[in-house]
């Protein structure tokens, strides 16, 4: 009876473990330039980070490190779960500096950062993050994706492009992500276009990013439509309109992508307008 209770025993524990440990098999993409590496992220360095029920992330997860004198600008990574039905679903998580009013690189030159789903921390800030108030508001999601991760047979990581503060464009690319951040940058100046064209006209301005977001589209550029909608609500909040507008002024300026991967079909400056 006793070897009956040890047989179940160890059975559950090796279950539980393999829970703990997540997906049976993680395949992390090479490095999408020779300035760049990318290395496992243990349990030692990583401050406590991936505990408890986090712990199924830790294995796809990574550091990412510059090795360059360029910044990195951008980052577009993919997680996809192949599910024990077969049926393989794709996470696409990015960080870029173009939505940041200060214009801080994701990576600066010669250092690294912990690349997760949902996850971008530098690596001189991860014991903060662990204690922060950021990582204790997104736990409830973080703890989601890890147990579609522990659930899930395997699970393959790919870094699908960088992007260097000069522009150079490195990795397949094949979210055309550099183009994607140029057409929300025309987006939002389109938005901008259109609060001073209502202003010449002495029009209610609410009423012209109103009108503005439900009737944006454009067939060759679905990534501008999108943000010209979302920057557009943004702005009728009125409570927030001077910060919002402040914004959408002060976003960095997009520098002209370059490299074996860039998108070749540029955004058209003369997009479709509603």
């Amino acid at each position: 009876m006793r070897v009956a209770q040890c047989a179940v025993f160890v059975l559950l524990l090796v279950g539980w473990l393999s829970a703990q440990e997540g997906a049976r098999t993680v395949i992390i993409s090479k490095s999408p330039h020779p300035k760049l590496d990318i290395t496992k992220a243990e349990f030692d360095n990583t401050r406590g980070l991936f505990a408890n029920r986090l712990a199924p992330l830790q294995r796809c997860s990574f550091f990412l490190a510059n090795n360059s004198d360029k910044d990195v600008v951008a980052v577009d990574a993919k997680w996809s779960l192949v599910e024990r039905d077969g049926k393989t679903n794709v996470s696409r998580f990015t960080s870029d500096s173009f939505l940041d009013v200060r214009a801080r690189p994701v990576i600066g030159a010669h250092s690294r950062i912990l690349v997760g789903p949902r996850i971008w921390v530098r690596e001189d800030s991860i014991e903060d993050y662990v204690a922060s108030q950021v990582l204790m508001a997104k736990r409830a999601e973080l703890e989601r994706l890890a147990d579609r991760v522990a659930a899930a047979n395997a699970v393959y990581v790919d870094v699908d492009s960088v992007i260097f503060a000069d522009g150079e464009v490195a990795g397949p690319n094949s979210d055309a992500f550099d183009r994607e951040i140029a057409s929300r940058k025309l987006a939002a100046d389109d938005v901008l276009g259109v609060l001073q064209d209502a202003k010449l006209r002495g029009q209610d301005p609410s009423d012209a990013l109103r009108n503005f977001a439900e009737h944006s589209r454009d067939r060759h550029d679905s990534a501008r439509a999108l943000w010209r909608k979302r920057f557009a609500r943004q702005l009728q909040d009125a409570a927030r309109f001077q910060g919002n507008l402040y914004y959408l002024q002060h976003l960095p300026p997009i520098p002209s992508f370059y490299g074996a991967s860039a998108t070749r079909d540029k955004p058209n400056n003369r997009s479709e307008m509603p």
